[in-house]
């Protein structure tokens, strides 16, 4: 099919074609017209893998038609961001492949972690997502403002991160899913030194949470949100004593007979070696679109 519209493309279009509106190029291409603005978008990002165009108004007019077809990775609604986003989870996959015993390609990763190893959030947006009542009265604006803030950013980002996953997993790359984590003490003799605190510390081992040590949490999370007069997270977040909760809720679960240190939500990502020629396809692809670039600003500062 796409050879199909390439051939299409070279025998009806040319460079500096004026084409009045978008049905007469659909017809040129001997394509579908499209009703909404999603279908319109995908169909302008299937035609830029083989032209590239200039709109005045209705107008078309066609800037550049490649020697070869610039076939993007196959991913329907597909932008140039959500290319950015994969190739940044591959990165990630990659790096873990190759550091890592071949037959363990697996990780956990908190979406705190996440968002930070992704580059869209730094520490100081985590610091002030856990102590929004303090930097509210700092900049003297209601802590209600922050918790909107953080409540549709952190929506937003977790949507893009976990939509870039389904598509990786759509290619058969990835097998991927949210999971309650904890990280658990191993026994005395495997200390190792903190250097930080000149201290010893139990070496820790992440791993997925347990049926019994989900429930656990469950339970001393709502003891001691009773505890401190909260009945749902969200406020806990808004008053800044997110942090003070956790601890003690772990504090609660180690009292009881857990070796749990503290616990968190992560994806937990299963991958196959095929991530790596999937990256070096995203980054042939990028490479390209950036020289491209390149090449238009060129000309473009030269006029």
């Amino acid at each position: 099919m796409q050879d199909k519209l390439y051939e299409i493309v070279k025998n009806n279009l040319y460079v500096g074609l004026i084409v009045k509106n978008y049905k007469l190029l659909c017809h040129l291409l001997q394509q579908e017209q499209k009703k909404s603005g999603q279908g319109k978008s995908y169909q302008f990002d299937q035609w830029k893998q083989y032209f590239n165009w200039e709109k005045q108004g209705n107008k078309f007019i066609i800037t550049e038609i490649y020697e070869e077809p610039i076939l993007k990775p196959d991913i329907k609604g597909n932008s140039i961001y959500n290319v950015y986003i994969e190739k940044l989870i591959l990165d990630l996959l990659v790096q873990k492949y190759q550091s890592d015993d071949e037959f363990n390609k697996r990780i956990y990763l908190s979406r705190d972690q996440m968002l930070e190893s992704l580059n869209m959030v730094n520490r100081n947006y985590h610091f002030i997502k856990y102590n929004a009542s303090d930097t509210a009265n700092f900049i003297k604006v209601d802590s209600a403002n922050i918790k909107e803030f953080y409540d549709i950013n952190n929506r937003n980002f977790n949507d893009v991160v976990e939509r870039a996953l389904k598509r990786l997993s759509s290619k058969f790359l990835v097998n991927w899913q949210l999971v309650q984590t904890v990280a658990v003490s191993t026994e005395k003799e495997e200390e190792i030194y903190n250097w930080k605190k000149e201290e010893f510390a139990p070496k820790e081992i992440h791993r997925d949470a347990t049926t019994e040590e989900r429930e656990l949490i469950i339970l001393y999370e709502s003891i001691v949100a009773e505890e401190m007069g909260f009945d749902k997270k969200q406020n806990i977040f808004l008053c800044g004593k997110w942090l003070e909760f956790t601890r003690n809720v772990c504090n609660r679960l180690q009292e009881n007979g857990t070796n749990i240190l503290y616990y968190y939500k992560s994806y937990d990502i299963v991958f196959h070696k095929k991530v790596i020629q999937e990256l070096d396809k995203i980054n042939q692809y990028l490479l390209i679109s950036e020289e491209r670039k390149d090449t238009k600003n060129t000309l473009l500062s030269s006029k």
